[in-house]
């Protein structure tokens, strides 16, 4: 039997006398009420039409409320099937307790305070006990069917507080909605419809509700929702990392029989809603249906979507419930097409409520009670406004849809506030949660006497349940073994080696399409002929028994060079690894074999021993040219150990090959970084190994005698691109270093002799102008003023010469002293302002922080400042700008020195710190006071830098170590706190 079938006699055996008895007393009802409403008067007269049609209405209200209270049976099973069958009796004994509760306290006071005489539109004041019902138009019957709406709001909550609520705790809920919650907040909205002459204060703004979508469903969903977070979620529900599981559903075709009658019983409730019976009656029910399937179909395919094209029926039932929430307040007012839309967009939105209350808000409701009556509610409350013909509202559509709204919230503040306060006292007051270990054997037994018929049942349903587990998981097993036979299959077709299975015969049983492919056989030609006719009996496999002693007991053979024969019996040579294939028992029934073509291999590994023997070839070459070329050349690993050294640098430095491999080659020559005479620029710290190095260095050879090369660096790289070591090349200079030296001391011979008679000659000339020789007319002053200007010239000559020799020579002592950059270049910048301001230059200056303190000679960096800012004016546009900037930059401090002048192209910016160089000859220079100011800064070990733009200006950059917090300390400058 299927299991639909299964579940649904399941069901109905629980259910089924109940039913039965239930539909007759039904239907007698119905015909006894239709019987007992015509008047005593009939049989003496012929009754009027107005009397039919009075008639006619009480029978269609209490055939409607009949309808509304079968609603009962579609809320037991709809939350019995949705929970755990271990709390099933539990639901269905709650709802019965709330109906019955209803029933009398509903009588007592709650008719009362919602359609008695109204008190400023706030509550009703009579009626009470039904007293005086009677003499109004409908009478009982409508207070009969307002009776049975009441019900339906108080027995929402009990499903999202099932399976871990006290019953106590239902029953004053029940009282509490029942007598105070409902009542008053229906008086609001419905308190005129017994009384046409008054209205609630809700009902005076034009608040529209028909069928009550949010009076009977939000009200009731709402108090759901103050419960469900208050008691908790069930045990189980959440797992430590917040996520939510499955529980409950354990009959769903019951579930879906109650979902029928409640869609029955919706007929009633929205169709009774007139209290009469006309035309209308027909679009109300007609539009109640259509939102139903819009809700259920939406659902249906929302489900599908979400669950990867698996239907989810729990989601159409929730939909399908949601659409005839939400149709109640305006299904005598909108179109059938309005019905549509107000079911798609309920439908999506209880699924979407459902998941939030769940996943987000953490709030377990085991029957989506909230997420349909408290949502789907607001949803059609606030959605006929802006759906329904605009002749059936009470405003414009903007000022109808801010009423329904605040109608809607009004509804959410009284029944969830009041619903939580109660909730949260009663809770302190008596334990509203039944005890884990009750939720844990379930309230059937802990609430429910007579459980022995249950637990029969629930043995049969589990033995049902596990008979069909039991079939599903076979026909998953078989479904998986189906699977992975075709994947089993796809992998060994595409598998790129060959493979064979033989039986212990050695005959063969299978092969994959690769090795049909490898030799040139067709599958069917293989099956059944010997393994002897893919490879030689006489080498290889047989040749050592080698699968023989497979079968012995080895087990496996692993990569065994072999040969396999084509169907040309041409040799292929393969790796060959095989495994022994056995049955149940353990006892060997075949071998498998995977062979790998090895003929690219062999191929490769040929290839690359004739590289090799190039790459030797090739080597032999090397070393040849290095012997034959008359430069020193040597080759260093990547730690600067030797590896080879050329006859030229065996002549050069004195050192055989075999004396100097695997020496440090830095001190081997003397050039590690720090000894005197390395004069590669840039170095600072180890050279690396990745970029090329030129420049001039000292080295020793082995006798000490020291000579001067130019030399070269460049990287090793293999095949990849990688550095593996350094070429390094050395040329002896020492003629030339010797011939420069001369060259030195004769310009300082020669400075030293010109400055002599030129601070002579400077010395008469200032006597002259100033006239302490006599008068001078015009023309002798003018050029006396020329012979001033050019001694000025000379002197200013010799002086950079002078400077350039003793810093080559290194007769020049530079201090290392912290000095306060900051403090220097304020001093420097009052030396040049006169002749900024007689310029009209502007300055600008920005420091980091005032205390930056490098490490240098303090005269020696007012000399560089002093350069780089007159130069600065001197190369400025009058009216121009100059800008000092200080910073720290990691472990320096950086200087910027720019203007807005001139600008450098980018051609001169190479050689700007050459000697005698000068970028714009218009300006009078030496061209000697940036190389001098570049020595300076690299002896200070710094670095300088220049950026320029032609017609933009210049920066100049220096960068001077920092000085440390230790040396600050030792030289007094900080205390050491």
């Amino acid at each position: 039997m299927p299991l639909y079938n299964r579940n649904l006699q399941s069901g109905f055996r629980i259910q089924n006398s109940g039913f039965r008895i239930l539909f007759i007393l039904t239907v007698a009802f119905c015909i006894l009420n239709s019987i007992f409403c015509i008047p005593s008067s009939y049989a003496q007269a012929a009754p009027s039409l107005a009397e039919l049609k009075r008639n006619l209405d009480i029978l269609w209200v209490l055939a409607a409320s009949a309808m509304v209270f079968f609603m009962q049976v579609g809320f037991t099973a709809f939350q019995a099937g949705s929970v755990q069958a271990k709390n099933a009796i539990s639901i269905a004994l709650k709802n019965f307790t709330v109906v019955i509760l209803c029933s009398v306290f509903y009588f007592l006071c709650g008719f009362g305070l919602m359609f008695g005489k109204s008190l400023v539109g706030l509550i009703g004041t009579n009626y009470f006990f039904f007293d005086g019902v009677s003499g109004v138009f409908l009478g009982y019957a409508f207070a009969f069917f307002q009776l049975v709406f009441a019900a339906v709001a108080v027995t929402i909550f009990t499903g999202a507080m099932a399976e871990r609520t006290r019953l106590s705790a239902i029953i004053w809920s029940s009282i509490l909605i029942t007598t105070i919650i409902y009542p008053i907040y229906g008086h609001w909205v419905w308190g005129g419809y017994f009384h046409h002459e008054q209205a609630g204060w809700l009902a005076r703004l034009g608040f529209i509700d028909f069928a009550g979508s949010t009076v009977v469903h939000s009200v009731g969903g709402w108090f759901a929702l103050a419960g469900a977070m208050i008691v908790g979620p069930r045990i189980g529900k959440y797992n430590k990392d917040g996520t939510a599981n499955k529980m409950g559903g354990h009959n769903m075709p019951l579930a879906t029989i109650g979902t029928f009658f409640l869609w029955f019983g919706w007929f009633g409730f929205n169709g009774g809603s007139a209290l009469k019976v006309d035309a209308s009656v027909g679009l109300t029910i007609m539009n109640t249906n259509i939102a139903a399937g819009a809700g259920g179909v939406t659902c249906l395919l929302f489900g599908w979507l979400k669950n990867q094209r698996k239907f989810d029926v729990e989601a159409t039932l929730l939909g399908t419930l949601g659409g005839l929430v939400a149709i109640c307040a305006g299904s005598s007012r909108v179109e059938p097409w309005g019905a549509l839309v107000i079911g798609i967009v309920a439908g999506c939105l209880v699924l979407l409520g459902k998941d939030f209350i769940e996943k987000v808000l953490k709030i377990d409701d085991p029957v989506g009670a909230v997420t349909v009556h408290g949502i789907g509610g607001a949803v059609g409350t606030v959605a006929l406004a802006l759906i329904a013909p605009f002749h059936t509202l009470h405003h414009d559509r903007l000022m109808q849809v801010g009423i329904q709204f605040l109608g809607v919230t009004v509804a959410f503040a009284w029944s969830f506030g009041l619903g939580l306060l109660f909730f949260w006292v009663g809770n302190k007051i008596m334990r509203l949660r039944v005890s884990p270990e009750e939720e844990a054997k379930g309230l059937n037994i802990a609430e429910y006497e007579d459980v022995t018929s249950w637990l029969n049942f629930a043995r049969i349903s589990k033995l049902q349940d596990l008979t069909v587990m039991l079939e599903k998981r076979v026909q998953e097993r078989t479904q998986q073994l189906a699977l992975a036979k075709k994947y089993t299959d796809g992998i060994i077709k595409g598998m790129r080696e060959s493979l064979i299975v033989t039986d212990t015969q050695w005959d063969i049983r299978d092969v994959n399409p690769t090795l049909e492919l490898l030799l040139g056989y067709k599958r069917p030609e293989l099956l059944g002929k010997p393994v002897s006719i893919l490879v030689d009996r006489d080498e290889g496999l047989f040749k050592e028994h080698t699968l023989q002693k497979l079968l012995d007991g080895e087990g496996i053979i692993h990569d065994y060079s072999t040969n396999f024969l084509t169907r040309d019996k041409q040799p292929v040579p393969v790796l060959f690894t095989g495994s022994i294939l056995k049955d149940e028992a353990g006892r060997p029934v075949g071998m498998v074999g995977i062979a790998r073509d090895m003929r690219e291999t062999v191929q490769l590994i040929q290839t690359l021993q004739r590289t090799n023997a190039e790459l030797g070839a090739s080597n032999e070459r090397f070393q040849t040219v290095m012997r034959s070329v008359r430069v020193p050349i040597a080759t260093i690993d990547m730690k600067r150990n030797v590896l080879s050294v050329n006859s030229a640098f065996e002549g050069l430095m004195g050192w055989r090959q075999e004396e100097v491999s695997g020496r440090n080659f830095d001190v081997l020559l003397g050039l590690a970084v720090g000894t005197k005479g390395f004069t590669i620029e840039g170095a600072v710290g180890p050279l690396p190994m990745s970029a090329t190095w030129m420049g001039k260095a000292v080295i020793m050879n082995r006798n000490g005698r020291q000579i001067d090369v130019s030399y070269t660096e460049a990287p090793l790289k293999d095949f990849s691109g990688n550095p593996t070591g350094m070429v390094c090349t050395m040329e002896d200079i020492s003629r030339e270093a010797e011939i420069d030296r001369m060259k030195t001391e004769f310009i300082s011979t020669v400075s030293h002799e010109l400055r002599t008679p030129l601070t002579s000659i400077k010395g008469y000339v200032d006597l002259m102008l100033e006239g302490d020789t006599g008068p001078v007319n015009e023309t002798q002053k003018e050029f006396l003023q020329i012979v001033a200007q050019s001694s000025n010239r000379l002197t200013q000559l010799i002086n950079d010469l002078l400077d350039v020799e003793r810093i080559e020579s290194e007769k020049v002592f530079f201090k290392k002293e912290p000095v306060n950059v900051v403090l220097v270049i304020h001093q420097v910048l009052r030396t040049f302002q006169k002749e900024m301001e007689k310029k009209g230059i502007h300055l600008k200056t920005g420091f980091e922080r005032e205390d930056l303190v490098a490490e240098g000679d303090r005269g020696r960096i007012e000399q560089v400042l002093a350069n780089l800012i007159s130069n600065a004016i001197k190369y400025n546009r009058p009216t121009g700008c100059i800008g000092v900037w200080v910073r720290q930059e990691n472990h320096l401090v950086r200087i910027d020195v720019e203007d807005s002048g001139i600008g450098i192209s980018e051609e001169d910016q190479r050689r700007l710190f050459q000697k005698f160089f000068r970028a714009d000859t218009s300006v009078w220079g030496t061209g000697l006071g940036l190389a001098i100011v570049k020595s300076i800064v690299e002896k200070l070990g710094g670095e300088i830098s220049v950026k320029s733009k032609l017609g933009e200006g210049t920066t100049f950059t220096i960068r001077l170590p920092l000085c440390g917090r230790d040396t600050l300390v030792s030289k007094g400058v900080i205390n050491n706190q």
